[in-house]
């Protein structure tokens, strides 16, 4: 059973928390004001589906459980690193296109 937080933050049974009623996760709009140094004026140029209120709520919850958030950011470059890592990796590539193309493609 969903969780629905006055300030129309909607959080699920796993714990993400979603914008009212859309599909945006208040994480994605805060790596959207982190990474692009926006305030609540420019997130919602980019996200005009959301109104100030909704924005201005969402950021209340990031800062009341900025904690967390800020863990579940640094994970999530964390693993985007290994990743990049491993896919960089020349005798990786080599394997999937062979696997993809065949021997000698």
């Amino acid at each position: 059973m969903n969780a629905i937080i006055s300030s129309g933050i909607d959080v699920d049974n796993e714990g993400v928390a979603r914008i009212g009623k859309t599909r945006i996760k208040v994480l994605h709009l805060v790596m959207a004001m982190k990474s692009w140094a926006l305030d609540a004026t420019g997130l919602h140029q980019n996200y005009p589906e959301l109104s100030m209120a909704e924005i201005h709520a969402a950021l209340a919850y990031y800062y009341e459980n900025q904690e967390t958030f800020d863990r579940d950011i640094a994970k999530s470059a964390e693993d985007s690193a290994l990743l990049e890592a491993e896919l960089s990796d020349p005798k990786l590539r080599l394997a999937l296109v062979e696997r993809k193309f065949g021997r000698g493609a």
